[in-house]
């Protein structure tokens, strides 16, 4: 979405783009881009929960197939290297799956064990849902200050600005993550601790993740948002021939 946004204010930068319609413009990919990840995460969930080793069998064939689609598509484009590199991953791709294959139910296991976790604290969805809907507003407001930063020329101000976009979202992710795992590790030791729809486990590891843990969430999320922060600001300045 980030990038999209960022496409259509550079395109349109000489023409206003940054007007009355582009607060709604932003809010529109924000929201669905938002509504969308809400809506198939909550299906993932579902259908994870129904068919957990048919989707291990799914995704391991897709990515094979994937690799083919990649060979095939560099063919028809004309890009040799892109054709070849593509078939070989998809010849891998075949010995590996049929090398793990009679693995498939240990995996679908230990995926079906994760989600008995879940299914007996969905407290953690509704803690999933708080943390995407701060993710949500965050992103709304950030987009709305993206015109006076990038009508300037100063690439110092927009990397701090690309900083501070992925270092909130990896913080709110991170913090989940952390959430989860508290969560599912008093499941696994002491299931009375977390067989509810918000158990003790989900408020003590939440706690814990918001106070002693998050001085190491936050240096963590900062690392990785660095990274992320370069990338997007060589996007930038690649489309405005700086580099």
């Amino acid at each position: 979405a980030m990038l999209v946004v960022i496409s259509m204010g550079l395109t349109g930068s000489n023409q206003n783009a940054y007007g009355g319609g582009y607060g709604g413009t932003i809010f529109f990919v924000v929201g669905v881009t938002g509504l969308s990840s809400l809506f198939f995460s909550s299906l993932a969930l579902s259908q994870m929960m129904k068919h957990t080793e048919i989707l291990v069998q799914v995704a391991l064939i897709f990515s094979v197939l994937c690799s083919l689609a990649i060979g095939i598509v560099g063919f028809m484009i004309g890009s040799i290297m892109t054709g070849v590199i593509g078939l070989i991953a998809f010849a891998f791709g075949c010995c590996y799956a049929k090398i793990v294959w009679p693995r498939i139910p240990f995996a679908a296991t230990n995926l079906e064990t994760a989600l008995s976790a879940v299914r007996a604290n969905l407290g953690l969805a509704i803690a999933a849902y708080g943390m995407t809907a701060l993710a949500f507003v965050w992103s709304f407001f950030w987009f709305t200050g993206l015109a006076d930063a990038f009508a300037g020329s100063n690439l110092g101000i927009i990397f701090l600005l690309f900083l501070s976009f992925y270092w909130v979202h990896q913080v709110l992710q991170n913090t989940m993550h952390v959430i989860t795992a508290g969560v599912i590790g008093t499941w696994w030791f002491v299931p009375s601790e977390a067989s509810t729809f918000w158990s003790k486990a989900l408020t003590d590891s939440f706690f814990r993740a918001t106070t002693f843990s998050f001085g190491s969430i936050c240096f963590g999320s900062f690392i990785v948002a660095v990274v992320q922060a370069l990338r997007a600001l060589e996007y930038y300045a690649r489309d405005q021939n700086d580099f």
